[in-house]
């Protein structure tokens, strides 16, 4: 991070030495020295900054503030009137409304008698504020870590999230695994309402008992080396009526509205107009509060995204967002956005869904089905405990011929899954009793994001030659040397992730392999991964996945599952399908109009089959 209190003597002093600038508050304390203080002050004057405490801080203040000379007090008026008159300072900027109207009397009265004046008006304040509303990159990646936090915890509660448990177990355990994730702190008390609850924005968590049809909202955040993050989730349990799902959905096409129509040059006002507008006209006088606010240093901070900000958009601000992941409504809500939207989805294996759309006729379909150049298909091989000496030879002997492995596992703590490797405890065993002449790492998605950049980084330098890790490497990791991966308890895994994390290798020249090592006798999935084995291809795996899991809803948003209305086998009649979409698009091309009898027959039947709400076919 650039060096704020340059910046900020910058702005309101300049090269002026006869003026300095005072702050005291704990938050600003922090924000501009790295180390915060209850019972300090910070001076800063043209020529230096000074960090005032007692000694109580100053060791650690020493060590740990940036930017400033840490000068210890036995007494702060005496130490504040002594470097006043050193520097000759005739004009003092204090913080306004940070500062109680008794500290600004005695520092007024302080500065008078070195023959200086208090200059007590917004001028700092607004400097300060003008500063903190533009994050720099590695206040933006501070922030990022506290979210990565956040959301890790999100993934965490959902399955905590079962029918008689109360508001106040929720956010308990919210902020139980937080702190365990590595945050700081909450970045406020959890917000968790439900039922007649959730009406309150801020309400309170009580011994409310979670039940099926409820809607949970949760408002959460964590706090990392001083920077927060906000998010707000709203789940169901079990299931939703229309009117949930209407408002849900008008919340989410608002969501969508900002993060489509939002740009550096707007008002703030204009930008929450965009999403003010969708809401009410369905629901008029409802959106009583803001879109939005900054975020960073302090949970709400400025710019206020609501209907009298004008303050001007620019790059670097961080606002809190509401976008977790793209669904099916969604990605319908993106095909919207214009006559005639082109929408590509791109995936190495299609989910369920989408390739049931792909044999309907409703998706064309590209296939890239040929390597990049120099690149090798990977060997794939089913294994089980039995084998385990053979493969840690194996891997012992790629490591030999200078190259690196993956070992992947289900979870990250014991505990979490009935059995199965957990990444801490195989790393720990790996590197201790089985590699001690090589050098295993540990990567999860617990981790900070600094640590995992690291952890990272020494593998794809090849400093760490086998990486223990969970999914979080399925995607966005290209080390090519990498030539082996190893999957634990592979029949805890989707095929889809199977297929994505034997893609981690391959990458290079070198013949890869991966081992995927279970000790399930299920013959369903030993035939499910031997059908792994003996394909890379992405659409054969995501039949089998298609046969297994089902397609999910057609007009629906389930991406998996056996759907209420079957029209024929999507494995086994592909001919009998391509024939229906030949007629299909003939009738369409030819005869087709929509204000038919026929048409019009048509249509109704279909709504009636899927007359459950959750879509209205246009």
């Amino acid at each position: 991070m650039s060096n704020p209190i340059e910046r900020l003597t910058n702005s309101v002093i300049g090269g002026d030495s006869k003026k300095a600038a005072l702050i005291v508050s704990e938050t600003n304390l922090y924000y501009l020295t790295a180390f915060p203080s209850t019972d300090g002050a910070l001076l800063l004057t043209s020529e230096q900054a000074y960090y005032l405490l007692d000694f109580r801080y100053t060791e650690a203040a020493r060590a740990k503030a940036q930017n400033v000379e840490v000068v210890e007090f036995t007494s702060l008026n005496e130490t504040y009137k002594t470097l006043l008159k050193k520097h000759g300072i005739t004009e003092v900027y204090m913080e306004y409304a940070a500062l109680p109207y008794g500290h600004a009397k005695r520092f007024e009265q302080l500065s008078e008698e070195c023959g200086a004046k208090a200059i007590l008006n917004t001028t700092l304040d607004d400097a300060i504020r003008k500063q903190r509303i533009v994050k720099s990159d590695e206040e933006v990646k501070r922030i990022c870590d506290a979210q990565a936090i956040t959301d890790a915890t999100f993934e965490h509660i959902l399955p905590y999230i079962k029918e008689g448990v109360t508001e106040r177990e929720i956010a308990l355990e919210i902020e139980f695994f937080m702190r365990k994730d590595g945050a700081d702190g909450n970045a406020y008390n959890p917000i968790v309402v439900t039922g007649a609850n959730g009406s309150q924005c801020h309400g309170i968590p009580g011994n409310t008992q979670i039940k099926k049809g409820d809607l949970i909202t949760m408002d959460t955040g964590a706090m990392l080396a001083g920077y927060h993050s906000d998010m707000t989730r709203t789940v169901a349990l079990g299931y939703v009526n229309d009117e949930q799902r209407a408002i849900y959905n008008t919340v989410l096409k608002a969501q969508l509205a900002v993060i489509d129509g939002a740009h550096p040059g707007m008002r703030c006002c204009d930008v929450d107009k965009i999403a003010r507008d969708i809401i009410e006209t369905p629901y008029p006088n409802t959106f009583g509060h803001g879109l939005g606010h900054g975020v960073g240093f302090e949970i709400h901070e400025w710019p206020r995204f609501n209907k009298t900000d004008e303050t001007i958009c620019e790059p670097g601000m961080v606002i809190t967002d509401e976008q977790h992941r793209f669904g099916v409504a969604q990605r319908a809500a993106l095909s919207e956005k214009g006559v005639g939207t082109h929408l590509l989805v791109m995936s190495a294996t299609p989910i369920p869904r989408t390739l049931a759309l792909i044999l309907y006729g409703d998706l064309d379909v590209s296939v890239l089905d040929e390597l990049p150049p120099g690149r090798q298909t990977v060997d794939t091989f089913l294994v089980n405990e039995t084998h385990r000496a053979r493969l840690n030879g194996f891997l012992r002997r790629q490591v030999q011929a200078g190259h690196q492995c993956y070992i992947v596992c289900p979870s990250v703590e014991e505990g979490e899954t009935e059995s199965g490797k957990a990444a801490q405890v195989w790393a720990e065993t790996l590197q201790q009793r089985v590699f001690p002449e090589l050098r295993v790492g540990l990567l999860h998605g617990r981790m900070k994001g600094a640590e995992k950049e690291a952890v990272m980084g020494d593998f794809a330098k090849g400093k760490t030659q086998i990486l223990v890790a969970t999914t979080v490497i399925e995607v966005g990791v290209d080390v090519p040397n990498a030539t082996v991966m190893v999957v634990e308890d592979a029949d805890r895994f989707g095929l889809s992730q199977l297929h994505q994390l034997r893609g981690r290798v391959g990458r290079g020249k070198a013949k890869s392999y991966c081992f995927l090592l279970s000790n399930n006798r299920n013959p369903e999935t030993l035939a499910r991964l031997k059908a792994l084995c003996k394909t890379s291809d992405g659409f054969r795996i995501a039949e089998e996945d298609l046969q297994l899991r089902g397609p999910g809803d057609f007009f629906g948003h389930r991406q998996h599952g056996l759907p209420t209305f079957r029209a024929a086998n999507l494995s086994m009649d592909v001919d009998l399908l391509l024939q229906a979409q030949s007629a299909a698009a003939q009738w369409i091309n030819q005869e087709g109009d929509a204000a038919t009898p026929e048409a019009v027959c048509l249509r109704n039947r279909v709504q009636q089959l899927f007359a459950d709400g959750s879509v209205a076919l246009n």
